[in-house]
């Protein structure tokens, strides 16, 4: 039997507040009470005066609406029924909710201007401080927010006038997450927004492991689209279909993983806001009536803290964190209530991996035992947060925050400018026009479609824009240049007359060096980060620095904002990005770049190293010193080549010097290794050339070093050296690799289509971006495209006078003349040199040709996405090949996949075939040389021939 709903007697008169008893027994229906009033009178014999005094006797809240009519006096009384329905539930001692109508403009149809002195009268009655609540409404939204919380109040602790602490914590809650701080604008203009005002929607992507189901031993399996594998969801969707079958789906928690900066720490807020205000319901989100929520950020948790708290961990975290000014704390009460939504924020910065797998096997266990009770949970993280030591649970379901649409751009670039013109008190025509300019910038295809396209979609970043182009009108072209030019600013506003802010740049970078020495480290004490700077604050002798360490850091928190608090009296940067820009800064200046470069592989280090190499101040010599260590590491290591990779496609400098002592000291596998990674640069230079076309000669036939010799050839417009079997054409729109297939009279691409190819085909041809375009797990220049349907991944093929394959065409080039599962045979244990799947994929695709080319040099042939074929199947289109998040069966050469032309996933990309070369051929080797102004001749012997050496 269900239990008995709490019954709310609704009292009010009826013609003048319809909308607002209406809006009464919304509120209190869905917060699971079962409202009483007129509403529900019948056809009764009964007096309505008794009728009246029996529903408040059944009640147990009373809820008095009152506005400027006194109601109706019945025969022999002196009193109006809704007056009465007041004393009959002040005399039974029931919790009185009372809402008095705003002095203000009122319909002149209800003001009662008969018994104005008995409605005074009245309203001083109910003015008295025995009512549990009494507030004043504006509007019905108004009046319905202040009934929910009061009704919420009731839920919470069992009577509204309970001295318990839950509703104080519940009313700083609202208090604290209903702002958000923005940059300083100037000294002493921090923009503190309400964050129903600058919120976006942030769009969730549900991630669900489709991949590791074995099906049954089929050799086809048939997959239900994409709504079963990485869904598109509202934030209310999430929580709803989370939580409202949990106990069907195990899923009893939700873990939301974002980049830096893209909002997960506000949507935490977001929601804590929303159920501690009122101005949601618990249902709304899938949870039960009288959830309460409860936020704590993982940052305010120290290691001595999670070793010694143990399993009362959840316990000691709320007392400690939940404490107000006078020692007060709810958290007892929370822990042993039930019905509690645990928001905990920031798992990525617990310190260290093992700690982290250590806190998410608590909160598995706490989670299974709190869930009867009515508990529910949410966790947010960065990605670099879960997964390797620290893997996720599987009470957890994974949602993935969205890069902004361009819509939610335009939206959040015209609030900021509207905000910042109010606070500084400037013509809002003006931010209407910088927002216009801002946008006619990011539309442009380096903002849409290359590097900087990461720029705009981040919400933290898209601020920084904003603060960089409200002062100087331009931006920068590279994150290391916009990350620059945004602490120029934090430092101008803060700076007075002719202050040089190179000092407080060189203080701050020493302070993020010294953090991003210990892994993971974003905050320290702000004694330790004083004591730190105090040396050369003094030695600098500049007033305006402070004539002390604190004094500076000081000026940096509360005047600069570059310094934000951590909790427990740490500070840290505003954010991790100023860290890592700032640590790249400091090595440049102090010559500690081989220190960066030795450390690059390790994920702490990977942004760091980046933007040491793209830095406005980075120069030859210092990517010479870098490239010298990190290629000196063991190319064989995924992260070496993971991270030499990345550096190579976006540093600012090409080491062409490393590079050619490296190609000269290291055997076949060292030297293929570096090719791979060279792939990653569009354009090399001749000094690398002319040594690559000697080592493709001297490197032997068949073998992959000369495969992708010839590969890099080819791209480069270069002859590539005769090779059995092996002829390859380069499409000069897309810059595509086709490989003849030896015994067919057909070309097919070397590796799916890039990302960086198919920007090629969006610039020409302005088609719609793909799914997961901005997604940074996704949209490496050098990984595959993916969130295309077959639609347009046949677009793009006809774009460039191809095809997609049939399904035939598309095995007998995967398996290279084999019989086998696989191209090299049927030994799945060495699947992982040719193939990127499950379990050494890291959760995310790879750059293409990183890895085995099968007998014909094809390369991923074998996962990392499934590759869209022409063929039908009844309704829908087939795809081969298996992909990153799928088990080693379904890679084989024969497996396959059907879904429905539409379809789009971050694991479906495409490769093209061509039935011949292109009419009207590809330039030559010697004309794309004399157009670049070079020798069309390659020369040989270069450097005397040392390639066959040393192999």
């Amino acid at each position: 039997m269900s239990p008995r709903k709490p019954v709310v007697i609704i009292s009010s008169t009826y013609k003048d507040l319809k909308e607002y008893r209406k809006k009464a027994f919304e509120v209190c229906r869905r917060l699971g009470f079962d409202p009483l009033g007129m509403e529900d009178a019948t056809a009764d014999t009964e007096p309505p005066v008794d009728v009246c005094k029996r529903w408040v006797d059944q009640a147990d809240i009373y809820v008095g609406i009152y506005a400027f009519w006194y109601g109706t006096i019945p025969p022999g009384e002196t009193r109006s029924i809704t007056e009465m329905e007041y004393d009959w539930a002040s005399e039974r001692g029931i919790p009185r909710l009372l809402f008095l109508a705003e002095q203000g403009p009122w319909d002149t149809r209800f003001i009662d201007f008969d018994h104005r002195p008995e409605l005074n009268a009245f309203k001083e009655r109910v003015a008295t401080p025995d009512a549990h609540t009494r507030a004043t409404f504006n509007s019905v939204d108004n009046f319905g927010l202040l009934l929910s919380q009061a009704l919420m109040k009731y839920q919470t602790g069992g009577s509204p006038d309970q001295t318990d602490l839950i509703h104080p914590y519940l009313e700083r809650l609202a208090s604290e997450a209903g702002f958000i701080e923005m940059f300083r604008l100037g000294q002493d203009i921090q923009l503190v927004l309400p964050i129903s005002d600058v919120y976006v929607d942030l769009g969730m992507q549900a991630v669900h492991s489709m991949g590791t189901v074995e099906a049954e031993g089929r050799e086809d399996h048939h997959a239900l689209g994409k709504a079963d594998r990485l869904e598109d969801l509202s934030w209310d969707q999430v929580m709803q279909a989370t939580f409202s079958r949990s106990a069907k789906t195990g899923k009893r928690a939700i873990c939301i993983l974002g980049e830096p900066g893209a909002g997960k720490t506000t949507v935490a807020k977001k929601i804590a806001w929303e159920l501690a205000s009122g101005s949601r319901l618990p249902q709304d989100f899938g949870l039960e009536p009288g959830t309460v929520p409860v936020l704590l950020r993982f940052r305010d948790l120290s290691a001595q803290e999670i070793s010694e708290a143990g399993g009362n961990l959840l316990r000691h975290w709320a007392v400690a964190r939940t404490t107000d000014s006078e020692g007060n704390s709810p958290g007892e009460a929370l822990c042993n209530r039930g019905k509690v939504l645990w928001i905990l924020d920031g798992l990525d910065e617990v310190v260290s991996a093992p700690m982290r797998h250590e806190v998410l096997q608590f909160l598995q266990r706490v989670i299974n035992e709190r869930f009867p009770r009515g508990d529910r949970f949410l966790i947010t993280s960065r990605f670099s947060g879960v997964g390797g030591e620290a893997k996720l649970p599987v009470v957890f379901q994974e949602f993935h925050v969205k890069p902004l649409p361009w819509e939610q751009v335009e939206r959040f670039v015209g609030r900021w400018f509207a905000t910042a013109m109010e606070a500084l008190s400037l013509d809002p025509a003006v931010g209407r026009k910088k927002t216009e300019d801002l946008l006619q910038i990011l539309r442009q295809d380096e903002y849409q479609h290359d590097r900087l396209r990461s720029l705009c979609f981040n919400p933290l970043l898209l601020t920084i824009l904003c603060v960089v182009f409200h002062r100087n009108a331009h931006l920068p072209r590279s994150r290391a240049g916009l990350y620059d030019q945004c602490v120029n600013v934090l430092l101008s506003y803060w700076r007075q007359g002719g202050f040089d802010s190179a000092k407080a740049r060189d203080l701050l970078s020493r302070i993020a060096w010294h953090l991003h020495g210990e892994d993971d480290r974003t905050h320290a004490p702000r004694e330790e980060l004083a004591a730190l700077v105090d040396v050369p604050v003094r030695e600098f002798n500049d007033p305006r620095l402070g004539e002390n360490g604190d004094q500076f850091i000081t000026q940096m928190w509360n005047s600069c904002g570059i310094l934000a608090s951590a909790g427990q009296g740490k500070l840290g940067f505003l954010h991790l990005t100023f860290q890592e820009y700032l640590a790249a800064s400091h090595a440049l200046r102090e010559g500690l770049v081989a220190d960066v470069a030795e450390r690059a592989p390790v994920k702490w280090w990977r942004e760091t190293a980046v933007l040491l190499l793209t830095a406005p101040e980075s120069s030859q010599t210092a990517a010479e010193t870098f490239y010298r260590v990190l290629m000196g590491q063991d190319l064989a290591d995924p992260l070496v080549m993971q991270i030499l990779t990345q550096c190579l496609e976006e540093g600012n400098h090409f080491p062409a010097q490393p590079v050619l002592e490296q190609l000269r000291c290291r055997d076949d596998a060292g030297r293929l290794k570096l090719l791979q990674a060279l792939q990653s640069r569009s354009r090399l230079p001749e000094s690398v050339l002319d040594p690559l076309g000697e080592l493709a000669q001297s490197a032997g036939s068949g073998t992959d070093l000369r495969r992708m010799a010839n590969l890099l050839l080819a791209r480069q417009g270069r002859e590539i050296v005769e090779e059995p079997g092996q002829e390859l054409w380069v499409d000069p729109q897309a810059e595509i690799t086709f490989v003849r297939i030896p015994d067919r009279d057909f070309w097919i691409a070397a590796h799916p289509v890039t990302n960086d190819q198919y920007g090629k085909f969006l610039k020409a041809t302005r088609a719609k971006t793909p799914e997961y375009w901005n997604n940074s797990q996704f949209n490496g220049p050098r990984q595959p495209v993916v969130g295309i349907d077959w639609h347009e991944a046949k677009r793009f093929c006809e774009w460039v006078g191809a095809a997609l394959p049939t399904e035939e065409q598309w095995e007998h080039a995967c398996r290279a003349g084999s019989t086998t599962g696989y191209c090299f045979g049927d030994d799945e244990a060495r699947l992982a040199e040719y193939a990127w799947y499950d379990k050494n994929s890291e959760g995310r695709t790879h750059d293409v040709g990183t890895l085995k080319p099968n007998a014909w040099g094809l390369y991923d042939m074998h996962g990392n996405v499934w590759e869209w074929c022409a063929d039908r199947d009844g309704e829908y289109r087939v795809l081969r090949g298996g992909a990153w998040d799928y088990v080693a069966r379904f890679c084989r050469s024969a497996s396959r996949c059907r879904y429905g032309p539409d379809s789009r996933s971050n694991d479906f990309g495409f490769r093209p075939v061509r039935m011949k070369k292109a009419e009207g051929p590809a330039p030559s080797a010697a004309a794309v040389a004399r157009a670049d102004g070079r020798d069309p001749e390659p020369r040989r012997g270069f450097f005397g021939g040392w390639f066959g050496t040393n192999r």
